[in-house]
């Protein structure tokens, strides 16, 4: 016999799987917890008892850790954390179980050491000033990733089409970040550090920081790359090397006449 609890629910688990969702095929529905319609699948073959998400855009974390769609085995006592939920996984019978306590974490910027606070439950990184850390760097996309709280931590969602690396790894699926996680966003570095701010590290200036329409505090990340000319500018560079040769040339040619 084997058991699901979260902090209002229990759910014994029959033999085969179990989709646990918001949608209304899932085995085992729960609205309230910001679960995809399927998102994760207990599978239970005898004593043998695994979860798995069923999409790599489904964070689920066992005991901390992010399982993939891949099944990750079950023991007594594990936790699994999705979405907003907290479930622990028991052979008996269990009571409910306290909600997960994400505790605070902050983004610090490497080059500049400027540390920004998670204080909310999504942070948005980008070019685009409606971001909660704009980076100024012209590789970046203008909503280039985001982070959320969720499945008892913080996860990182890429979303920018140049790309986003964790810890040397290129990356397009939702990552959990664990403490001391390195993120590369264009030409800009950045670390996870969960809990206190390090202590070296700096609180935004008011040179670096602005308030959006909402009144909430952006930090912006300046990148060392000089701005890569566009087009255009190129276009109107050219015509001022052709005006001032016409110049030069006129002048030369009065000079000696």
């Amino acid at each position: 016999m084997a058991w699901l609890a979260t902090e209002s629910a229990t759910q014994k688990l029959a033999d085969g799987d179990t989709i646990v969702g918001s949608g209304p095929n899932a085995g085992w529905r729960l609205a309230m917890y910001d679960l995809a319609p399927k998102h994760f699948i207990i599978t239970m073959r005898g004593a043998r008892v695994t979860v798995s998400a069923t999409s790599i855009e489904n964070v689920v974390a066992v005991n901390g850790r992010q399982a993939g769609t891949a099944p990750t085995e079950l023991r007594d006592g594990d936790t699994i954390d999705a979405g907003s939920a907290r479930f622990a996984y028991s052979i008996e019978k269990p009571g409910a179980i306290p909600a997960a306590a994400v505790g605070q974490a902050h983004i610090v910027e490497s080059r500049s050491n400027v540390v920004h606070s998670l204080a909310e439950p999504s942070i948005g990184i980008g070019r685009d000033r409606k971001n909660a850390i704009v980076v100024r760097d012209p590789t970046a996309s203008r909503f280039h990733a985001e982070v959320r709280r969720e499945a008892g931590g913080w996860v990182l969602h890429p979303h920018g089409s140049s790309g986003t690396v964790v810890n040397g790894r290129r990356t397009g699926t939702p990552e959990r970040l664990q403490d001391g996680d390195k993120i590369e966003i264009g030409h800009i570095e950045m670390r996870f550090v969960a809990g206190p701010p390090p202590k070296d590290a700096l609180r935004p200036t008011a040179a670096s920081t602005d308030d959006d329409d909402r009144g909430h505090r952006r930090t912006i990340v300046q990148s060392a790359i000089t701005e890569i000319p566009t087009e255009e500018s190129i276009r109107s560079n050219v015509w001022i090397f052709v005006v001032l040769g016409v110049v030069v040339a006129g002048t030369l040619y009065l000079a000696f006449r």
